[in-house]
């Protein structure tokens, strides 16, 4: 079925409905991974998984190589292969480590639902940590494309990490608010808690993330409690886990500099985790004060003729990453007015 480019290296690994090969490439000298379905009635399935797959470019999803035609047509794909346990058996020692995994997973989601697409099986054991401790999704068998308009026929992915939704019988809606659900149930695991001795004792997950230690963050431990409510509208989206995880993660870590002109010459001015506050203030005319948080800068009071970026500044605001302050408004001469200019920095998660 393969040319001469790939040589087999692996035994063969049988999954629900395929088969997974390690082969190396030859011209690229790298290990990959051929995948081929078991039953010709799953073939839909493998193309469902080669369409997904193409419509992706995340650091945290799988990659597709190449596609595989035998003389029946479309028989496997080409992927990359990932060196490195499934979360059943990734085992961190510290709550920085888990919650580093868990924002991965999260921000793979998150790419995912970007282009349209529903995963349909998110669970431990169809998520790795390679080598480099970067999380990789993968097995998009149950993948759904165009998901504002799919639907699902019963549970088609695994029941004890599906959504309450799907276990109805006929047609059902199929969103994104499903992977969400088994999300929050992949998470529970990650924390320590098992989830399903849980809804066996309780009858429910509800309140699940109370027992755990490793998030401490009520914030997002609301989150998550609402991840897990039978109603799928009532989800959060995905897109909102992953901002308040890396919150969480680089809580602390901002810097901003704000620099401006007086008649002595050019002063600036730092907030960081140290320096937590400033206040700017032109007698007569305009006062702002500005916090930081540790999550983000914040306008903490504002009076007079104060504007952001030429709007109308107020308590509450959160400051832009790159912006001018101006007090004294348009209508004064320019020398009563003052302008500063405040620039801050969003680091990268590093994992």
């Amino acid at each position: 079925m393969l040319d001469e480019r790939y040589k087999e290296c692996g035994s063969p690994m049988k999954g629900g409905m395929s088969t997974v090969e390690k082969y190396l490439d030859r011209h690229l000298d790298r290990i990959v991974v051929l995948k081929t379905i078991d039953n010709d009635d799953d073939k839909h399935r493998l193309y469902d998984e080669i369409v997904a797959l193409m419509s992706l470019r995340s650091n945290h999803v799988v990659q597709i190589y190449d596609i595989v035609i035998g003389k029946d047509g479309l028989s496997g794909f080409i992927e990359e292969f990932i060196d490195g346990e499934d979360l059943i058996n990734q085992y961190s020692d510290t709550p920085e480590e888990i919650i580093k995994i868990i924002w991965q997973i999260a921000a793979g989601i998150r790419d995912i639902h970007s282009k349209d697409v529903i995963h349909r099986d998110i669970k431990p054991q169809n998520i790795k940590v390679d080598n480099e401790g970067i999380v990789k999704i993968f097995d998009f068998g149950l993948a759904k494309v165009n998901a504002d308009s799919a639907s699902t026929i019963g549970v088609k992915g695994t029941p004890l990490y599906s959504a309450p939704e799907l276990m109805k019988g006929g047609h059902v809606p199929l969103t994104k608010a499903a992977d969400v659900y088994s999300f929050a149930v992949t998470c529970a695991q990650l924390c320590g808690i098992d989830p399903f001795h849980f809804s066996a004792k309780n009858g429910t997950l509800s309140g699940i993330f109370n027992h755990q230690t490793i998030i401490n963050d009520h914030k997002l431990i609301n989150l998550f409690d609402e991840c897990i409510h039978d109603i799928p509208e009532n989800r959060p989206s995905i897109k909102m886990l992953e901002e308040r995880l890396r919150q969480i993660i680089l809580r602390g870590k901002h810097r901003a500099l704000l620099t401006y002109e007086t008649g002595t010459g050019v002063i600036t001015k730092e907030l960081d985790s140290k320096n937590r506050g400033v206040n700017l203030r032109v007698k007569d005319i305009g006062e702002i004060k500005i916090e930081y948080t540790e999550y983000q800068f914040i306008v903490t009071s504002a009076s007079g003729e104060i504007a952001v970026n030429n709007m109308d500044a107020h308590t509450g605001m959160e400051m832009p990453g790159s912006c001018v302050i101006s007090i004294g408004s348009a209508q004064r001469p320019y020398n009563q007015r003052s302008h500063i200019t405040f620039d801050s920095s969003w680091p990268e998660v590093i994992v």
